[in-house]
């Protein structure tokens, strides 16, 4: 959420919750039938607040309302509201969110997981072929366990307009697990504490 009073959190059976974290209560649920299961899903709200994208469905963040339910394309699942328009980029597919049409596909970001920083910069994390492997064997055993996730280990980064790459492809020598940006979007942090610029890239 972006408010400081409020948090959204997920359970284990992937249904979502707004809280108020000052009155320790659930204020909102978001509740859908026919649960898909993603690696790297990730929850994500748009810049006004008033919607929710996980696992492939879009809420209402007031009433709570199901919006729209995306097709599963693939194992991977990263939902990004985009800044300009109303669209929302799921992994390399662009969606118009006035229609649920596609738009087009950006093939740079097939099989990553994308992240969107405060000055609307696009970064794309690679996904490992073990993780790639075991997402084939969960699917073909129907089951929910949620084995050990090997995410890649390399780092892109694109403008969100019109997704030309701002920098090359940087590689780690491990694999990163987890990535974030700074609050003024000007570095980025990866788990082994690796901390990175875009800007001096």
């Amino acid at each position: 959420s972006r408010s400081d009073k409020t948090i959204f959190g997920v359970d284990v059976d992937q249904n979502i919750s707004l809280i108020n974290i000052e009155a320790n209560q659930i204020i909102q649920k978001y509740t859908y039938t026919n649960n898909k299961f993603y690696l790297h899903s990730n929850l994500e709200v748009n810049d006004d607040d008033n919607l929710l994208h996980f696992n492939g469905h879009i809420f209402c963040t007031r009433s709570g309302k199901l919006i729209n339910s995306f097709e599963r394309f693939n194992s991977f699942v990263s939902g990004i509201f985009m800044p300009f328009y109303l669209q929302i980029l799921i992994n390399s597919e662009l969606w118009d969110l006035r229609t649920f049409k596609l738009l087009s596909i950006i093939n740079d970001f097939h099989e990553t997981v994308l992240k969107r920083n405060h000055n609307d910069i696009l970064v794309a994390h690679s996904i490992s072929e073990e993780t790639k492997l075991h997402t084939r064997v969960i699917d073909r055993l129907h089951s929910w366990f949620f084995g050990p996730m090997l995410p890649g280990n390399s780092l892109s980064f694109y403008e969100s307009k019109h997704f030309n790459i701002l920098a090359k492809k940087i590689s780690f020598p491990e694999y990163i697990f987890v990535f974030d940006v700074n609050q003024e979007g000007k570095k980025f942090l990866t788990l082994n504490n690796s901390v990175i610029s875009p800007t001096s890239l």
